[in-house]
């Protein structure tokens, strides 16, 4: 990959409890969960790229964003543009 391709990537990171879901969906949804870390690292608030599969949460959690992996999966998280690193909050079933 090149310099310029790079920079258009954003950086992941993710809670504790974040990154143990995320293994989980991996070893259980691996082709949704890969289709899904494609989707952080280059059009994290894209919601046309998204297909339909992100919705801005309410109340307390307005600054996060909900992606479905499937039906029943779902990561939350929020997009720091100007650093361009996506922090996962929650990574799992449901909540």
């Amino acid at each position: 990959m090149s310099p310029e391709e790079n920079r258009d990537i954003y950086e992941i990171r993710f809670s504790r409890r974040a990154e143990k879901g995320w293994k989980t969906l991996e070893e259980n949804i691996p082709e949704a969960t890969e289709k899904c870390l494609h989707f952080l690292m280059f059009t994290p608030l894209d919601r046309l790229a998204s297909g339909g599969k992100i919705k801005k949460m309410k109340g307390t959690f307005s600054k996060f964003l909900q992606y479905d992996v499937t039906d029943n999966a779902r990561i939350q998280y929020w997009v720091d543009k100007d650093c361009r690193i996506v922090y996962v909050k929650y990574a799992g079933p449901h909540p």
